[in-house]
């Protein structure tokens, strides 16, 4: 038996008897032979490839009318078992994180236009990384739901890098939006942006309610599209919550996505709970996070402008969300409207009792008056 079939039996074995982890790939895979390391890459490429077209049952949903003068055969011509990005022609970059950057791609296959999101080189060193970009994929396509962007593929460059294919979603962050409101000094908060929170609000429902938890609401992770979609994007940092629905879809595969008592999130958007490196968070973190953007919504600042670092964290952790009224007086903001923001600001989280739901049925009802 050759060393590439004694590496499958051993993942095999491993993968029936739920052993199968980022440690034991690690010790599994070659780090002194390209040549092994590339095929047993592309092995574990096709294996994975096969499970999560078995188990989430992907559907390709696309904006782009199909060729008038294509036929089925002309449009999987060429489409046998994808090896790595043949797959895709890249083009431009469209933006980059710090595991990640996303390009402008075209599906040969499909004959369709998406954005791929690809490890960078040196992020793929971090099996913590490689962790976290494997689990993003997994939570994006599991998630199917109008305000999370689509995931149509998933697999590996012949470097070894990760990628996942998603739908290429068109327009402008919510926090682009703000800046432009900021930049004109608009006098009164944005009913356009108030309504598209009532969509965020129910995608995060649809999440807690399937298990997971965002960690990372922004205006920059808030796409608003040309056509009125909005998408809840950048689920990199989502965590498992204690008693999920669907433990199968929340518990990553491939290793843990925090170690306990790391901070992770950006910091003028987190909770208390989430400052401080609680090991154990709850949909309210995510709660928390949208009734600060309400409040940059309502006051076009954030409730503690101008601190940083320590100085922040300092006042998160000890002072309250200021009365978006009070913040901006000089500003229209309804009484009411600035009242969610209150109760979803709660510094203790097992007091933050309005859920995402209730909040986008709130703000619904205070907008339809």
């Amino acid at each position: 038996m050759d060393e590439l079939e004694l590496f499958k039996e051993e993942v095999d074995y491993a993968i029936r008897n739920g052993r199968l982890d980022l440690h034991l790939l690690t010790e599994l895979l070659p780090l002194d032979s390209a040549g092994q390391l590339r095929e047993r890459v592309r092995y574990l490429h096709d294996l994975l490839t096969d499970a999560f077209e078995e188990a989430f049952d992907l559907t390709m949903v696309d904006d782009d009318p199909a060729p008038e003068d294509g036929s089925e055969a002309a449009a999987l011509q060429g489409a046998q078992k994808l090896d790595e990005t043949d797959r895709y022609e890249l083009g431009e970059r469209l933006g980059r994180g710090g595991v990640g950057e996303v390009l402008l791609a075209r599906d040969r296959r499909l004959d369709r236009t998406v954005a791929v999101k690809l490890m960078l080189t040196e992020a793929q060193a971090s099996p913590t990384a490689r962790s976290r970009f494997l689990y993003e994929g997994q939570v994006t396509a599991r998630l199917g739901h109008p305000g999370i962007i689509p995931v149509h593929d998933m697999g590996s460059t012949l470097d070894g890098r990760w990628f996942y294919a998603m739908r290429k979603a068109s327009g402008k962050t919510m926090a682009e939006v703000l800046k432009a409101d900021r930049d004109r000094g608009s006098p009164e908060p944005s009913q356009p942006l108030l309504r598209a929170l009532i969509q965020v609000c129910l995608t995060m429902a649809y999440a807690h309610d399937h298990g997971v938890i965002h960690r990372d609401l922004k205006p920059s992770n808030i796409l608003l599209g040309r056509y009125g979609e909005v998408y809840v994007a950048d689920w990199g940092l989502a965590k498992r919550v204690a008693d999920q629905v669907d433990t199968e879809l929340v518990r990553p595969r491939l290793g843990d996505q925090t170690l306990p008592g790391t901070m992770l999130g950006t910091l003028q958007y987190i909770p208390p709970e989430q400052v401080r490196g609680d090991d154990v968070l709850t949909p309210a973190a995510d709660v928390w996070g949208l009734g600060i953007i309400l409040f940059e919504i309502l006051t076009l600042q954030l409730p503690f402008a101008g601190r940083k670092g320590a100085e922040l964290m300092v006042r998160i952790l000890s002072s309250v969300v200021p009365n978006p009224r009070e913040a901006t007086p000089e500003r229209n903001i309804d009484p009411m409207l600035a009242q969610v923001v209150l109760s979803a600001t709660v510094q203790e989280a097992e007091q933050r009792t309005m859920t995402a739901r209730e909040m986008a049925e709130r703000l619904t009802a205070l907008l339809d008056r």
